[in-house]
């Protein structure tokens, strides 16, 4: 049996409790689901971004590994099937064409492996 997208998230958001530096930030800007017309027009006139990733990670620079640049890291979980909407792949575009570190990711590994090319992990 295959892990929903949610339980996957939360998993990571776990293990990143134990494997960043200390100080370091995890945020989840809830901009998923279905919401009502008038909902989505508030979000959008308070600053939500269509296609924002799950998990926005804020880490002190020097805990990045000698030649990476400092910058702030997002990631897009999804399902081992799951795939990036149109505005999910414009918006992670954005964010790799401004420097951030952007990835996606379907499991604690795929997180594990990606923030190690980062800077060191406590685990």
């Amino acid at each position: 049996m295959s892990l929903r997208e949610f339980e996957i998230h939360q998993s990571i958001v776990e293990w990143l409790g134990y494997a960043l530096p200390v100080g370091s930030l995890v945020h989840h800007s809830p901009n998923e689901g279905r919401h009502n017309v008038q909902f989505r027009v508030k979000q959008k006139r308070m600053g939500m971004q269509p296609g924002w990733p799950d998990l926005e990670i804020l880490v002190a620079n020097i805990y990045f590994k000698q030649g990476i640049k400092p910058a702030p890291i997002f990631l897009e979980v999804k399902t081992d099937k799951g795939r990036l909407s149109k505005n999910q792949t414009l918006c992670l575009d954005k964010l790799r064409a401004i420097s951030c570190h952007v990835c996606l990711v379907r499991s604690i590994d795929d997180t594990h492996k990606f923030l190690s090319e980062l800077m060191s992990l406590k685990i």
